[in-house]
């Protein structure tokens, strides 16, 4: 515990020698990172070659107090010396800064009709309660800003009749699409939800959100993606790295909850089959097949039956359709689940097979829980090189005429336009992240701008 007190000069008053009287304990003696600290504070606000008077009077306990720094014990040093000098800067500032909107200026002013008349200028001072925001903690951004950028989306020019290739010859349609092109999961109709299950789960999800995180994501101002998987934010005077594809997972988790049985939907042309699918699917390493688990053509029969068995249920909840398409079990439609958003198709086939192998379709609650969770990593921002979550990386890119770099380019930009003008903004707007986000490093404070600030004093 230390009490203190003291007289200082404000801005108005210099002097060409530093004047500073420390009192410990009734006993004249000095501190040199103390006077050090003033004298730092203080040449933010005088002249050049300026200094202050400052008198200061400390009540220390004597056992915290060391005297045996100078053999005339007249410099010493005190336990927690760093936090009270930090504790008196803070102070010493604050009065700085609110003497400082009270100086008085003079100036001359050559006027038509009386040359060389002296006019009196002077700045009203604040009021008494009002504090001023020292450069440390001043903001200097805001969340509500907007780049120019944003208002360049790029929408699809072809028609709902054309057909876009991709690498597994599927396409992506809107059966909601908007007057101007692009994608929207807008609809006018709205059903309410009232099965138990999905309330039950739409309360764990609350229970488990962070409120603090939310401010941090609500008030954010986006800096840039440090690759696929991180991204960096603002927020206050701190600055944040971010799991951009944990987030996603999150988001598309809450997208399905609260829009359950309201989804809209993206057209798949041509459509796709089932068992191809999952073929390609048993194929993928992440799969994890081996020859122990049966015939993979066995394996995607029962596929296609289990599917084929709850397609009603998963098209009129979550809008993922299947039907025959020329005699052929086929997937037409994926949901839509964000605006200008589409998932990586390149990982449809996993997501298939994931589907019929990991959700639990005997148990109502565990089974939303399943197929949420399992489309949430579908649609979660994908980490290998060349994935887009864009409708352009459909499009089939012509060697004659795009070279490669252009082509690199062009990937490039797209998965960042994407993450930063439809999915941040969408986490700003709605997203809720859960509690171990804060303490699973998906979302780290990397730098704070006070912090900042004493590195460079010390310089």
């Amino acid at each position: 515990k230390v009490k203190s007190k003291g007289y200082i000069t404000n801005v108005n008053y210099s002097v060409k020698k530093f004047t500073f009287l420390l009192f410990i304990n009734h006993r004249l003696v000095d501190s040199g990172a103390l006077r050090k600290s003033i004298e730092n504070v203080y040449a933010s606000y005088l002249p050049k070659g300026m200094s202050p008077f400052v008198y200061l009077s400390l009540e220390i306990d004597p056992a915290n107090v060391d005297v045996n720094v100078h053999p005339t014990k007249h410099e010493v040093f005190f336990l927690h010396q760093d936090s009270i000098i930090e504790k008196f800067q803070q102070a010493l500032e604050q009065k700085l800064l609110n003497s400082n909107a009270s100086r008085t200026f003079y100036t001359d002013r050559l006027l038509p009709e009386s040359i060389g008349a002296k006019i009196d200028f002077q700045i009203p001072s604040s009021s008494g309660g009002e504090k001023t925001t020292a450069p440390k903690d001043m903001i200097r951004t805001s969340s509500t800003d907007q780049k120019l950028d944003k208002f360049f989306m790029t929408t699809p020019k072809e028609s709902s009749t054309n057909t876009i290739n991709s690498t597994l010859g599927v396409g992506a349609q809107s059966k909601n699409e908007s007057e101007n092109g692009k994608i929207s999961c807008a609809d006018s109709e709205f059903r309410e939800c009232k099965l138990t299950s999905v309330k039950t789960l739409r309360k764990q999800f609350q229970a488990e959100g962070s409120q603090v995180a939310r401010e941090m994501f609500a008030n954010h101002t986006f800096v840039g993606c440090v690759n696929r998987k991180l991204g960096l934010f603002q927020h206050a005077t701190k600055l944040y790295l971010v799991n951009t594809h944990t987030a996603s997972i999150q988001l598309f988790k809450q997208l399905l909850l609260r829009d359950f049985g309201n989804i809209g939907v993206i057209k798949l042309n041509p459509a796709p089959s089932l068992k191809e699918l999952a073929l390609l699917g048993l194929e993928n390493p992440e799969a994890g097949w081996s020859p122990d688990d049966g015939d993979k053509t066995e394996l995607a029969d029962f596929v296609i039956s289990t599917l084929f068995k709850h397609r009603e249920m998963l098209d009129d909840y979550f809008s993922l359709q299947m039907d025959f398409v020329d005699g052929v079990e086929s997937v037409i439609g994926l949901p839509l689940l964000l605006d200008d958003y589409c998932p990586w198709l390149a990982g449809l086939p996993l997501y298939i097979l994931r589907l019929a192998t990991e959700v639990d379709y005997t148990d109502e609650v565990e089974c939303f829980r399943g197929f949420i969770q399992e489309t949430a990593r579908f649609y979660a921002v994908p980490c290998k090189s060349g994935a887009r979550m864009d409708l352009d990386q459909h499009k089939s890119q012509s060697k004659s005429s795009t070279s490669d770099d252009q082509i690199k380019d062009s990937e490039e930009e797209g998965w960042k336009f994407t993450i930063e003008h439809v999915l941040y903004p969408a986490f700003k707007k709605i997203l809720l992240p859960s509690q171990a986000c804060l303490t699973d490093r998906s979302l780290l404070q990397i730098a704070n701008l006070p912090d900042l600030y004493k590195v460079f004093e010390r310089c």
